[in-house]
């Protein structure tokens, strides 16, 4: 374990070297053109001087200063008193438009699409250099390519404010500064106009971008009942995900699935996770003493970890998931004479059996009712009802038609198969929807099959093993959605 540590610290001493040694010819960047220097194509969106989209305007060169205050510490960077020299582009109006077309609209604050320049700033504003850069590299081209230039840095809102824009400077690639500060974890600049500025000899403007703190984990410790407390933060100006991964006994497959993962507003910067970690819940344990490494993650590859020396009293369960695929509900398309609507239920459930530490996915339609997202016991049996749905089938002239009269938002899905099992369509029916489903008879020869959800996503497309006849996965490889479920399962069996 020393060497990764040893490397990450030379790493780290490096690029500091490195910074030191070049950070005063980085600044002012662009050495193509003075300050003041004008004729100088700009291409772009240029929406927010008020033209429609893109454009190719000329500009002139100007200097605005910049710097960086952590909302955390206090503190500036490069000092309280002391400001980059970064770049202002301001378009010029043409010879047929008014001198004052774009008055206090006409400054663009960009970078050039320059590793050593982006890793630099990015460290400066306390984000992962490696990171940014490589996330401003991919989503370049896609931003240029886009009809107006631009592309959204949050991957779960393509219309988030927070964006990348392409620009050309006369003909060389740059991109708006806003971008780096936001793939920092900061942002929010405020800007402020330096009266009598000239943008040759002093700034036009001088601009402080807020900036955050990496990840922290202010508590790790192991209960007196053998689960893990866990008390972690992410923070950022705008929006992050907080992810608590846990890996055991120096074995870094062990932390796949993410225990905690939290996506929501910030507050006060940050989004904090607290909880306690149960041992069944952390693949890769063994009796006795133990090594953990708990890992805090925020969305801009920034990250923390720490380790803590656990001891397991006993065998932890940690089952294996079959999914009983060939066990699913099926429903016949058979009427009698006098029938003319049929009626059906479909629970998708996980079954748990505590004694032989397996848990079992499938679809059913029997008399066992359960409560969707609580787990219940019947007997020996502990269940997860994870979805429930009601359907009608009501006959037809040509077929039958299908009605979701479920209280779920989750949609009904049924595959429409033969006689010999093959596929013949698949219906998707949201809440109160219905569909014509044209059979040839309605004495059998057809059937629905109810998949569960996570065989129509793909999720059992590959699988670990097969047990029992059924595939299965191994602890650590379930479907994302069924990972809590099947911890409480165990924990309510204990």
């Amino acid at each position: 374990m020393n060497k990764p540590i040893m490397s990450l610290a030379f790493g780290a001493l490096f690029l500091l070297m490195s910074v030191v040694a070049y950070a005063a010819t980085l600044y002012p960047y662009d050495d193509r053109f003075d300050f003041g220097t004008d004729n100088i194509r700009f291409l772009g969106n240029l929406e927010k001087s008020g033209l429609t989209g893109v454009d190719d305007r000329w500009s002139v060169k100007n200097r605005h200063d910049l710097r960086f205050y952590n909302v955390h510490t206090g503190q500036y960077t490069p000092g309280e008193s002391e400001y980059l020299q970064t770049v202002q582009y301001d378009i010029q109006p043409n010879a047929d438009e008014p001198p004052d077309k774009f008055n206090r609209v006409s400054g663009y604050h960009v970078v050039p699409l320059n590793e050593t320049l982006i890793k630099d700033l990015a460290s400066k504003a306390n984000g992962n250099p490696d990171y940014v850069w490589g996330r401003i590299n991919s989503l370049y081209a896609q931003a240029e390519s886009s009809p107006q230039m631009w592309v959204s840095l949050n991957s779960q809102d393509p219309n988030s404010p927070n964006r990348l824009y392409a620009y050309r400077v006369q003909g060389q690639p740059y991109l708006n500064i806003g971008a780096v500060f936001y793939l920092s974890g900061g942002g929010d600049p405020q800007m402020v106009e330096n009266q009598g500025g000239d943008g040759i000899n002093s700034p036009i403007f001088h601009t402080t971008a807020k900036i955050t703190n990496w990840p922290v984990i202010q508590e790790l410790k192991q209960n007196p009942d053998g689960s893990i407390k866990v008390k972690a933060t992410a923070y950022s100006i705008f929006d992050t995900t907080l992810e608590v991964r846990i890996a055991a006994n120096g074995n870094p497959d062990t932390a796949k699935p993410a225990y905690a993962i939290l996506d929501k507003p910030v507050s006060n910067y940050g989004v904090t996770y607290e909880g306690n970690i149960p041992l069944s819940a952390i693949y890769g344990l063994k009796p006795g003493e133990n090594e953990i490494v708990v890992r805090a993650n925020d969305i801009f590859g920034r990250f923390v970890f720490q380790k803590i020396k656990i001891n397991v009293t006993k065998n932890i369960c940690q089952p294996i998931l079959s999914y009983k695929k060939e066990q699913n509900e099926k429903i016949p398309i058979s009427f009698t004479p006098l029938d003319t609507t049929l009626g059906y239920s479909i629970d998708w459930r996980i079954q748990f059996d505590s004694v032989g530490c397996i848990a079992y996915e499938a679809t059913s339609g029997d008399e066992i009712r359960k409560s969707p997202g609580k787990v219940t016991k019947d007997g020996n049996r502990y269940f997860y009802s994870l979805a429930s749905w009601e359907f009608l089938l009501h006959k037809r002239e040509n077929g039958v038609e299908v009605e979701n009269v479920s209280n779920t938002s989750r949609p009904l899905v049924l595959y429409l198969m033969n006689r010999t099992g093959e596929r013949i369509r698949t219906i998707s029916l949201n809440k109160g929807e219905r569909a014509n489903v044209s059979v040839s008879d309605l004495n059998g020869s057809y059937h629905f099959y109810a998949p569960a959800p996570t065989e129509v996503s793909g999720d059992w497309d590959t699988y670990d093993l097969v047990f029992q006849g059924f595939p299965a996965k191994n602890y650590g490889n379930y479907p994302s959605e069924l990972i809590s479920p099947i911890q409480q399962l165990v924990e309510a069996s204990q």
